[in-house]
């Protein structure tokens, strides 16, 4: 029996073979795998970006139109006008307008010497201009009635001078920011109709105007400050023919001392005054520019007493304004 257990291992492995080389469960072999060929994948075709291709919503011009509150090129709508009735005061001798400056660093005045309000307009068309000091006149004029109804008009409506106070001034400038200025001159500004008065003072009025020129009661104040100093130079300067003399005047100095600015118009009128011993100023101002610079130019026409004439002229370069904001 030794040939027995010689033979029986190699015939226990012989078996072992034939059952587990045979796929289990009766699966069939699986099939060799061929190595896959490798190839670049296609790229996705890229969206045309057309308009007709793009979404509605992001098409060029179908976005929604945004509607301006002031559409170009039309005009502003109108200012709210007040519902002050401009009526002229009952007393002829109750000025209907006045304007003034107060305090401020000035020469001392002689004593006795009681300065009167630079600018009176009276309900019949007289203009006064004051004196702050004693060495200039005070002059009369007379203005247009028409002319000075429009003027209280402007001021009651376009300037809605009737809803301004001294106090609601400070209010705005101090909502900007603070402002300090030392020795400046206060401007009064007063208003009296039959039926509405009022009276506004405003410190340091031109350096407000420089900081505070967005501010509306700001800029009510200096509008209606700068018509009244218009009156008030062309009652100095006196006559319509006066006023073209001074012009001609200054525009052939200009030529002769070959200024470069171009020539004055009577819309550049600034100042004038007369003086107690004869003499007078004329001045006028203008803003342009030249070789890409922003430029001022002053002229002022001396008269002595004997009606001799000098012209003094100066043209210089503007800073450049200030961002105030």
């Amino acid at each position: 029996m030794r040939w027995l257990s010689t033979v029986l291992p190699f015939a226990i492995l012989l078996l072992a073979f034939f059952v587990f080389d045979k796929p289990l469960h009766g699966q069939k072999n699986a099939d060799p795998i061929e190595p896959a060929e490798v190839t670049k994948s296609a790229q996705a075709p890229v969206p045309d970006s057309t308009p007709e291709n793009m979404p509605a919503r992001s098409r060029p011009g179908n976005a929604p139109k945004v509607q301006r509150s002031q559409p170009k090129n039309q005009p502003a709508a109108a200012k709210p006008t007040s519902d002050i009735e401009v009526r002229m005061p009952e007393d002829v001798n109750t000025p209907v307008l006045v304007m003034d400056f107060t305090g401020g660093y000035r020469m001392k005045l002689p004593d006795g010497f009681e300065p009167t309000p630079n600018l009176q307009i009276f309900p019949d068309g007289r203009v006064l201009t004051g004196r702050n000091t004693n060495l200039v006149k005070e002059v009369e004029g007379q203005m247009d009635l028409v002319e000075l109804q429009a003027l209280l008009a402007f001021i009651a409506d376009d300037c809605r001078f009737f809803d301004i106070t001294s106090e609601s001034i400070k209010a705005d400038i101090a909502a900007k920011r603070k402002f300090m200025m030392m020795d400046a001159a206060t401007t009064k500004l007063e208003v009296n109709l039959r039926d509405h008065s009022n009276t506004v003072e405003v410190y340091a009025l031109p350096q407000v105007a420089d900081k505070f020129s967005d501010v509306p009661s700001v800029a009510s104040m200096v509008a209606i400050a700068s018509r009244c100093r218009r009156i008030i130079a062309e009652t100095r300067v006196g006559s319509d023919e006066e006023a073209e003399a001074s012009l001609t005047s200054v525009n052939e100095a200009l030529l002769k001392q070959k200024v470069k600015a171009p020539e004055f118009t009577l819309e550049h009128l600034q100042a004038a005054e007369q003086y107690v011993d004869g003499r007078r100023t004329i001045s006028f101002a203008q803003n342009f520019t030249a070789d890409e610079k922003e430029m001022a130019g002053y002229a002022t026409l001396l008269i002595d007493a004997e009606g001799g004439e000098k012209v003094n002229l100066h043209v210089f370069e503007t800073p450049p304004k200030r961002n105030n904001r």
